[in-house]
């Protein structure tokens, strides 16, 4: 029967009589210590780090359980790409923020001429809704979120990193100068025209985005009420080349230039304004043509 005495350091007791050896075996071999550097991350383990006395139950979470940063993801309300010069917009930002090792601590938001700081608080379900400042310009918006882990390590070359870094997600609301499209009266000068195209401009509907390689198909309208037509469009830059597939069409012709209206206080470019070379009967009330644009 084993014999008991009082530890006077932790007040339990403790067994004698020869099992002290066996125990602390036992505790030992609960430990784990190697003063050999790791040389590839293992969950929680980093490069470099050592080992000394380490309990087991300690090195099995450290390797199941590695610490994770939180997600983040921005989207906007709207369409990607709006008319540069045409619009102003106010887009209406949800971030969204996924919790990982530890609890959220700061969320800031940035661009647009604006930064607002959010905190664990502001977030419902995981989201916060931002209703941004108008733009009427290409604007990024990036979201940076911190949680409210602040250790740090020394990593293989002597570095403090910290153990969970703030992690940032960016978002573009692009802004393009559009072309202005349209169907007039085949006996239309051009003075009558560049007045139409200037007219036109201010309506969203009638005007398109080409992508961003200044080349694609175009959908020209005809001009409703009329016998003979012309298929029209303007740009900013220059027409390099055309092609429709049809019979009579050998190109366009450029009429001139005009300044469209557009929002106050912004600076106006020109507009080049083409029409087809022929005034067409209109059997089609839209022609597809390929376009390339001038860079």
């Amino acid at each position: 029967m084993p014999k008991l005495k009082i530890n006077p350091v932790t007040g339990k007791l403790d067994m004698i009589d020869g099992l002290e050896d066996q125990m602390r075996d036992v505790q030992e071999a609960t430990l784990y210590s190697n003063d050999e550097p790791m040389v590839e991350a293992h969950g929680g383990i980093r490069v470099g780090e050592t080992f000394d006395k380490v309990p087991i139950c300690e090195m099995l979470t450290k390797i199941l359980y590695p610490p994770k940063p939180p997600l983040v993801t921005m989207t906007v309300n709207t369409r990607s790409t709006y008319h540069q010069g045409f619009e102003i917009v106010a887009p209406t930002l949800t971030i969204t923020v996924q919790r990982k090792s530890y609890d959220i601590h700061e969320i800031t938001l940035s661009g647009g001429g604006e930064k607002k700081t959010y905190f664990a608080a502001d977030l419902k379900n995981g989201k916060i809704t931002h209703e941004c400042e108008p733009i009427a310009q290409s604007t990024t918006y990036k979201v940076t979120v911190s949680d409210v882990n602040k250790e740090t390590y020394i990593d293989s070359n002597g570095k403090t990193q910290p153990v969970t870094p703030d992690v940032s997600t960016s978002l573009n609301v692009n802004f393009a100068y559009p072309l202005i499209v349209a169907g007039l009266p085949g006996e239309s000068s051009d003075d009558d025209i560049k007045k139409a195209i200037n007219e036109m401009a201010k309506d969203a509907a009638n005007r398109i985005i080409l992508p961003v390689n200044l080349s694609g198909s175009v959908n020209l309208p005809k001009a409703e009420g009329y016998n003979t037509h012309y298929r029209v469009f303007a740009s900013p830059r220059k027409l390099e080349s055309a092609k429709y597939e049809g019979q009579g069409y050998s190109g366009f012709i450029e009429v001139g230039d005009i300044y469209p209206c557009t929002i106050d206080g912004f600076s106006n470019v020109p507009y080049h304004i083409y029409r087809t070379n022929i005034a067409d009967d209109g059997q089609k009330d839209v022609l597809t043509f390929e376009l390339i644009l001038k860079k």
